[in-house]
This record gives C-alpha cells, sequence and structure tokens, in this order.
C-alpha cells in the first residue's frame, strides 16, 4: 500500500483531467440522464478518451456496457460502437439510449 501511496504522491497529475469545472446540466445533457446506472463515468471523460485514442470510423468496443455511456459518446464522434455485458437490464438502457428516434 505504501508503494502505490508513494508513486501517487511522485506523479504529476494534469489538472486537464479534472473535469472539476464540469456541471450538472452537462452531465445530463443528451440521453445520459434515461437511467441512474450505478458506477457511471461522467461523458466528458470518456469523449475525451475516445477522442485522443481512436479515430473517426474507428470501432470502440465497451465490454462492460453498464449505462451505454461509451456508446453514446462513441457515436457522438463518428466511432462505430459495440456494447457487451451480462446484465439485461445494461443491454436494454444501452440499446434505448443508442437507438435513433
Amino acid at each position: 500500500m505504501q508503494q502505490v501511496a508513494q508513486l501517487l504522491l511522485r506523479k504529476d497529475f494534469d489538472e486537464d483531467w479534472s473535469f472539476s469545472d464540469v456541471r450538472r446540466k452537462d452531465i445530463v445533457r443528451l440521453t445520459h440522464s434515461y437511467h441512474r446506472y450505478p458506477s457511471k463515468y461522467i461523458p466528458q471523460l470518456v469523449n475525451r478518451l475516445i477522442s485522443e485514442h481512436s479515430q473517426p470510423d474507428d470501432i470502440v468496443l465497451d465490454p462492460f456496457v453498464g449505462g451505454g455511456t461509451t456508446l453514446v459518446e462513441g457515436m457522438i464522434l463518428d466511432r462505430r460502437v459495440v456494447g457487451i455485458d451480462v446484465n439485461p437490464i445494461a443491454c436494454l438502457i444501452s440499446r434505448v439510449k443508442t437507438t435513433p428516434i
């Protein structure tokens, strides 16, 4: 445990990744507020990770789709998205959140 603490103390954290200025209205945009799935990521974090590590038309796989945040953000960024989850409720939520009306 001390080794982990020492590593964290030595690392310079990039404040750009804090997202401390994100307001609630920015988090619940689009379909992100359809369901209060536990352990959700804020969309801004997912959006940034997808933007920095993929290109438009790339495939983004989320093997633990949960509330579908990664799928929604991937679609916004013109990625092809695939989500998998053992929880049928998670699959239903994600399908609802990503189906164009």
